[in-house]
């Protein structure tokens, strides 16, 4: 059989193509599965990535949720302080208005306003405490120095003296002591600080209100302010009533209308009628010396005043034991002691007793005891002796010392009573002189 020729030039040719179109599969194959590799790949990544952006996305949503609510955290703390300040300022200005009122109801009303200045100044109210009396006593401002001023006879013969603040506390540094010419009046400078003063002007006015401001020691002690009406006003002290303890002395008086200091309390002693220790009248009548005037100061000493009020206390107490003498009746049986000393409310007895050391005084009393117990018999010549010689001794101490009371220059705020000491002594002596003579005549 035979074959075509052409036929086989086919199959040669054809064995080729095929292997050709094989291989060439097989590349496009591989290439496919690189690329569907290198897709699947990229697909990963695409997805590893998108999971990323995903996460971010959470996070940046989360955050802008926490900031979001930050923000509205931050505006109700806002809301919350405008409305807190807006409080604030509403009390504030409802504050400022009670200010204003009272502010406008005080203009309207200088008493309170006077007495609110007043009360805020309490602290400048002193004592000044001695082993024999005490008083109290305003500190005050005036010529550019502070000064505590008192009334200067109130501390009687004290030898030991202590100036205490309000609180108690001891005051130790001093300058100048004065006393006023005019009037029971003394003042001691302090050098120490002093945070509370009333202000003192000489030229300050009472005011057209007849009414005064006085502080008084209420019943617990502490100073309170009472309205008071004053009696007659002079141009150098203040009459005014202010019954039970509020005579107490030293305590400030000010004028109603401006609050300013016109005085300090002098309570008024009954009336002086003869040597015999003063009181209190306890009427609640006071002597106040005015302040808001030019004051004549003389320059002392406080232990010279007291000194001279020691010279005057001795001089009265042997005036009283002068008084006692003149009125003793004398027998063989004894001394009538218990007669009653006039012009006091003493027996002879009582002056006698407290005064048993001075000269004369002993020998009295035992003189008493023997005729009383029968113990001495003695011609009446004999006891006028013997009794004229105790008087002698009597009357010589007497006369030493009003001679010693005349030689004193004494401050002006004891030389009224020094001189009624002295009237009192000579009275005394004249009669107590005639007394002696009639027992040398006997």
């Amino acid at each position: 059989m035979k074959t075509n020729p052409w036929n086989r030039g086919l199959s040669a040719i054809a064995i080729p193509a095929f292997l050709l179109s094989g291989c060439k599969d097989e590349e496009q194959t591989r290439k496919v599965k690189e690329l569907e590799e290198q897709v699947a790949e990229q697909d990963g990544e695409l997805e590893r990535v998108n999971k990323e952006l995903s996460q971010v996305t959470q996070d940046r949503d989360k955050a802008r949720n926490e900031l979001d609510q930050v923000k509205r955290e931050a505006q109700n703390a806002k809301n919350q302080a405008q409305n807190l300040q807006q409080q604030v300022d509403t009390m504030r200005k409802a504050e400022q208005h009670q200010r204003e009122l009272a502010d406008q109801k005080a203009s309207q009303n200088p008493v309170e306003e006077s007495r609110t200045a007043i009360q805020g100044k309490l602290g400048a109210i002193w004592q000044i405490v001695g082993d024999q009396k005490s008083t109290h006593g305003v500190v005050v401002e005036c010529d550019g120095k502070t000064w505590f001023y008192f009334p200067a006879n109130a501390l009687g013969s004290s030898s030991k003296l202590a100036v205490k603040d309000s609180t108690g506390n001891a005051v130790t540094k001093f300058g100048e002591f004065q006393v006023a010419a005019d009037a029971n009046l003394a003042r001691l400078e302090i050098k120490q600080e002093v945070p509370i003063r009333f202000p003192l002007d000489p030229k300050t006015t009472l005011g057209e209100n007849s009414m005064l401001l006085a502080v008084t020691p209420g019943d617990d002690g502490k100073p309170q302010i009472t309205d008071c009406s004053p009696g007659p006003i002079t141009a150098t002290e203040i009459e005014l009533s202010l019954p039970g303890s509020a005579s107490a002395g030293g305590y400030p008086i000010f004028s109603t209308e401006n609050g300013s200091l016109i005085s300090i309390t002098i309570p008024a002693a009954e009336s002086a009628s003869g040597p015999w220790p003063q009181a209190d009248a306890g009427t609640g009548m006071l002597r106040a010396p005015r302040l808001n005037r030019a004051i004549d100061w003389k320059s002392s000493t406080i232990n010279g005043l007291l000194a001279e009020r020691r010279k005057i206390e001795e001089l009265n107490r042997i005036t009283r034991l002068v008084m006692a003498a003149n009125v003793l009746s004398v027998s063989s049986k004894g001394i009538n002691l218990d007669t009653s000393v006039s012009g006091g409310n003493q027996s002879a007895k009582q002056i006698f007793d407290e005064q048993k050391s001075a000269p004369g005084v002993p020998e009295l009393i035992k003189l008493n005891e023997n005729l009383a117990a029968q113990k001495l018999r003695i011609s009446e010549t004999d006891l006028n002796r013997q009794l004229s010689g105790i008087f002698g001794q009597i009357s010589s101490t007497s006369q030493r010392s009003v001679t010693e009371a005349k030689a004193l220059k004494v401050s002006p705020t004891n030389r009224q009573d020094l001189e009624n000491a002295i009237k009192w002594n000579d009275e005394a002596m004249k009669r107590f002189n005639e007394k002696i003579s009639d027992l040398g005549r006997h």
